[in-house]
């Protein structure tokens, strides 16, 4: 990783370091050491002192280390991890007291305590806060994820057919994900019919009817970063492809407006046959023979709420602001709210800070890449949930996930039984 990227995060780290007065720090969490070392391999621990990182690894991760982290001293430990670290701190000779982070595990923290000779301590949310903000290599990173998701949905949509299994197509959707050089952040969830109340359903062997409604939750990790998107769907005759072919587009119709509580243009949806936009400005969405009029309500909500939240956020705005404002919409149209958080923070990690709960404490601050995901849940009946990932900016926000096209219908030729040729 750059030089300069690294040297940045660890001035602000030692920055709270300082306010904290922790002279040493050991960091356990894969995801803080990879955002203080740049590392992307492995059961390996860092170390930041006021003049050194250090990077404890073991020889199964010597040269990737070496190449990823140019920044580093890197010690490759040969024992138990808390032998490298007793090893470590009795060399830090003005180090009275090392401090670890309070994720470890709770035997993890007996063993340092058994081979540190210095007082041990923990201390929490030091680098998750400032990871919190992302600099510009990581929203770029972020971006790029996105991108891969989408083009990932895009590639799998015709393999959904009817008799398709919900894990054979979550399997198709990794591996569309894996051709385009990203892995995933998550394990994927599809969820057919009335599995999608469940918001984390596992994917079963439960087969894809004519009739059935969709749930995909899904997202890929680029260069360690994460997307994260929800799309819902009825399946539909007669309608071409929700990623129209570069070119194919009827002149003048190249891009629209309506995306849920943004203003900048986004691709366009899909076309009639005829070559004329199935709609215009906000998108409307008609019931199908296999779209009943229950769901498109809940369908329409659901959009809503999430417009709704998306147009709160910006830097400054209460947490729980943007949180209420999707919950609000739930809540007037008199269906269930659901129960879970609205959004949380997008990064190295698929959850992490901020959390926009109801009870959520704290101001957005611009830099900061959040999800907003509302959903309702009807067990036995259905589920619908949106996501989309969202960066904060001083002024508002940007939608990250403009490209991956929000619509209840899609372009399946539900009488072709055969896969892709």
């Amino acid at each position: 990783m750059n030089r300069q990227i690294i040297a940045n995060r660890i001035r602000a780290i030692r920055r709270r370091l300082n306010k904290k007065r922790i002279r040493c720090l050991i960091l356990t969490k894969p995801a803080n050491v990879t955002y203080a070392t740049g590392f992307l391999g492995d059961d390996s621990w860092a170390a930041i002192t006021g003049s050194q990182v250090y990077l404890l690894t073991d020889s199964r991760y010597t040269e990737q280390a070496q190449k990823e982290c140019p920044s580093c001293k890197i010690i490759d430990r040969v024992g138990p991890m808390a032998d490298a670290v007793a090893k470590l701190a009795k060399k830090l000779k003005s180090v009275s007291t090392v401090t670890v982070e309070k994720s470890i595990s709770v035997s993890e923290f007996e063993q340092l305590n058994k081979a540190v000779k210095a007082r041990l301590r923990t201390a929490a949310d030091v680098i998750e806060a400032v990871r919190s903000v992302k600099d510009q290599s990581e929203i770029a990173a972020i971006r790029v994820a996105a991108s891969i998701s989408s083009k990932a949905l895009e590639q799998t949509l015709p393999y959904i057919k009817p008799g398709v299994t919900e894990s054979e197509l979550a399997g198709m959707l990794d591996f569309q994900i894996r051709k385009l050089g990203a892995r995933n952040s998550f394990e994927t969830i599809v969820a057919f019919g009335p599995n999608a109340s469940r918001p984390h359903h596992q994917p079963g062997a439960k087969k894809l009817r004519k009739k059935d409604t969709g749930l995909i939750d899904f997202g890929a990790r680029y260069k360690g970063y994460c997307s994260d998107i929800t799309r819902c769907f009825v399946c539909g005759e007669g309608i071409l492809p929700l990623f129209p072919a570069a070119g194919k587009m009827p002149a003048g119709r190249k891009e629209w407006r309506g995306h849920p509580g943004c203003s900048e243009a986004v691709p366009a949806l899909f076309y009639t046959r005829a070559g004329r936009p199935r709609h215009a400005g906000r998108p409307r969405h008609t019931a199908s023979p296999r779209m009943t009029s229950f769901y498109k309500k809940v369908y329409d909500v659901v959009e809503q709420a999430q417009a709704a939240a998306i147009k709160t956020i910006k830097a400054g705005v209460k947490m729980s602001r943007v949180d209420a404002a999707a919950r609000q919409i739930i809540a007037k149209a008199e269906l269930p709210v659901y129960s879970h958080g609205t959004g949380h923070g997008l990064g190295l990690e698929i959850h992490e800070s901020p959390f926009l709960k109801a009870d959520g404490k704290g101001r957005l601050e611009a830099g900061q890449v959040i999800t907003i995901e509302p959903g309702i849940y009807i067990p036995g009946k259905l589920g619908v949930r949106i996501e989309d990932d969202i960066l904060v900016t001083e002024t508002g926000h940007k939608i990250l996930t403009r490209n991956c096209p929000h619509s209840p219908l899609l372009p399946i030729p539900m009488r072709d039984k055969k896969g892709p040729q």
